[in-house]
């Protein structure tokens, strides 16, 4: 079964405000999904994006 996040829910997992997760999902760089007229997370998209961002982004990567 979908576990589906509202935009709160997600800004307060990626630690980011409303506006700005919402303005990721206008622009696409976050997946999201409309019901109802409303922005919505599907909960396993949301947890695959933040671990491909963590291997695409290579700031994340310490050199030693």
């Amino acid at each position: 079964m979908l576990e589906i996040l509202s935009t709160d829910e997600v800004a307060e997992l990626l630690r980011l405000s409303p506006n700005r997760v919402l303005l990721l999902a206008r622009r696409g760089e976050i997946p999201s999904l409309k019901i109802d007229g409303r922005v919505r997370f599907d909960a396993q998209e949301i947890e695959a994006w933040i671990k491909s961002q963590r291997e695409t982004n290579p700031r994340d990567r310490k050199t030693q």
